[in-house]
Formats: C-alpha cells, sequence, structure tokens
C-alpha cells in the first residue's frame, strides 16, 4: 500500500536575485538550479547571495545548489565553488556527485 504525501507547498516563479532580498518569508527547502546555457550568472556565486539565502531558510531548512559538474573544468569550478563560497557560508554542507552535477546541501543530517 502507498502512502500519499499531503504537504503543503509553495512554487515561487520569480527574479531570484532580486526575490531573495525583498522577501520576509522563511522556507523548509530552497532549490537553487540557475543556468543561463550551462553558465550560473557571477551574481549568484558571491557570498553575499549565500547568504541572504540563508536568512530565506527556517531554522531546520534545507539548501540544495546545483552546479554543472559535466567536463573537468566544470568539476574544477563547481568545487572550487564549494570549498571557497559555499564551505565559509555552510561549514558543516555536503558535496554529492550527481551524474554530471555537483549537489551541494547545508545540512549533513539531511543525506
Amino acid at each position: 500500500m502507498i502512502d500519499e504525501l499531503n504537504s503543503e507547498i509553495e512554487l515561487i516563479q520569480a527574479d531570484a536575485y532580486s526575490y531573495i532580498y525583498q522577501t520576509n518569508m522563511r522556507y523548509d527547502l530552497i532549490c537553487i538550479d540557475i543556468f543561463v546555457d550551462d553558465k550560473i550568472p557571477e551574481v549568484f556565486l558571491d557570498v553575499d547571495f549565500l547568504e541572504a539565502v540563508t536568512e530565506n531558510l527556517t531554522e531546520r531548512g534545507v539548501l540544495m545548489f546545483n552546479h554543472l559538474a559535466y567536463t573537468k573544468a566544470d568539476k574544477v569550478a563547481a568545487e572550487t565553488y564549494y570549498n571557497d563560497i559555499f564551505k565559509t557560508v555552510f561549514p558543516d554542507g555536503k558535496c554529492l556527485d550527481v551524474k554530471g552535477n555537483l549537489m551541494m546541501v547545508n545540512r549533513v543530517g539531511w543525506v
């Protein structure tokens, strides 16, 4: 027997950069998967943006940040971001290798 999952979900379709700085809402889960072709725009790769995202998470909220890691250069760039930026904001974070992507999560116990 399969139980149905009954949970409230709210999907936001908006300019991510503007929204994250303008909202006062707190979320249990924020998924970031922002690409223009195969690049993440630079404004989403700095510490300020990541800290703003943190302000929009609930106390036990989970952030999932997807980075392309298909080529060697992509993987090096993603690993550099993870080590130099992501880990400074989320020292207990984790990076998962998922089929050509690196998925960065802020809560180790979650994965």
